[in-house]
């Protein structure tokens, strides 16, 4: 989004761009000769933003060579490509990095009076959420907070400029999201969604520039279900817990187990959808991605909620974001929950009767009630 923006700003005026990111100067010259091309002068500074002495260092040369700083688009950011619970504390640090402590960075470096407008460029995950990875949605929700906070410094009389804070969806090239094509189709087209094209993006920014201080949130996608998600931001949505799968499962004890798992459970998987959609088992295949068959958010969520209840686990919709058709789900499910989902369903459990069929009995509290039924 950086260069696709620094390409904009170029195409609109003469100006001075200054372009800062991690990436070596090498790689950065193609960019800036195209930038200088159109007409602008354009320098790099190797720093990552959130480092406040190289910061500080590169803005001093820039100025050197430039003077005030007019404008600022706060672009960085880093992708969270693993579920939160599976990252470690460094991690996590580098995903919140470039948008709390570099938002805070660019604060206290660019402060000249003749300054007119700082942008931070915000997710909607800040809103939404982003389906398990936490620490982006945090980071961007601390940028998004921020922004107000620096409207008050503003005025104060604490700084200058004025503030905007864009809530992107995700784009169609470029920009932060699911990096898996999979999970970015299950994303948008489960939530009625549809990614930012460049043309729109930039279209929507000229808007906001003509505007006074603003935050924005951006969505695209069907009118009604885009209205849905922002009406259901008001109170939270209430998922009704399903009852558990009946069935009667045997015990199995021989060499081909993760085999009979892997069956059991493809066939209790294609039965839980075939409940939800409607649509016979026959026609359900390992490849084909969840929201082919008809599924959207609420619909997902069902499904988590279904297989938490049979098999006794903490499952959320997160799940098929990265895990986005049945042979996938099936793949981590066992991956994850491989022990339980062998005790679910008795296999390698020895027994000294011969095979024979079993089954639990869940407690469903329904009122005063208790019903039983099988699993």
């Amino acid at each position: 989004l950086g260069q696709l923006f620094a390409h904009y700003l170029a195409s609109q005026a003469k100006v001075n761009l200054i372009l800062t990111g991690r990436r070596a100067i090498e790689q950065a010259e193609p960019l800036l000769a195209q930038l200088r091309a159109k007409g602008s002068e354009a320098t790099y500074i190797e720093a990552d933003v959130s480092d406040l002495d190289a910061m500080r260092a590169g803005l001093a040369q820039a100025r050197s060579r430039f003077g005030a700083i007019h404008g600022v688009l706060h672009t960085a950011g880093v992708e969270s490509t693993q579920g939160f619970v599976d990252k470690d504390v460094m991690q996590m640090y580098q995903v919140l990095s470039a948008k709390v402590r570099g938002t805070q960075v660019l604060d206290a470096l660019v402060t000249e009076p003749e300054l007119k407008f700082m942008c931070y460029f915000s997710s909607s995950s800040a809103i939404l959420g982003d389906f398990g990875s936490c620490d982006y949605a945090i980071g961007n929700r601390y940028q998004m907070a921020y922004g107000h906070y620096r409207e008050q410094r503003v005025a104060a009389g604490d700084l200058s400029g004025q503030t905007w804070v864009v809530n992107w969806p995700l784009w169609t090239s470029g920009g932060m999201g699911q990096s898996q094509a999979q999970s970015r189709k299950l994303y948008l087209q489960s939530s009625g969604q549809e990614g930012l094209s460049n043309e729109a993006g930039l279209e929507v920014f000229a808007e906001l520039l003509a505007g006074p201080s603003v935050q924005r949130l951006i969505l695209v996608g069907e009118r009604e279900r885009t209205e849905q998600i922002v009406k259901a931001l008001e109170q939270p949505i209430k998922i009704p817990v399903q009852e558990a799968e009946e069935q009667v499962r045997s015990l199995i004890v021989d060499d081909e187990q993760e085999e009979a798992l892997a069956l059991a459970l493809d066939k209790a998987l294609k039965r839980q959808v075939s409940e939800l959609l409607k649509i016979p088992d026959s026609e359900l295949e390992d490849d084909e991605n969840l929201v082919d068959y008809g599924f959207d958010s609420l619909g997902l969520a069902s499904f988590a909620e279904r297989l938490s209840v049979l098999y006794q686990l903490d499952i959320t919709p997160a799940v098929f974001f990265s895990h986005s058709n049945l042979g996938l789900l099936r793949k981590h499910l066992i991956s994850s929950y491989g022990e339980q989902l062998r005790a679910h369903y008795g296999l390698g459990v020895e027994t000294t009767a011969q095979t024979k069929l079993t089954r639990d009995v869940v407690t469903k509290h329904t009122g005063s009630q208790e019903d039983e039924c099988l699993v």
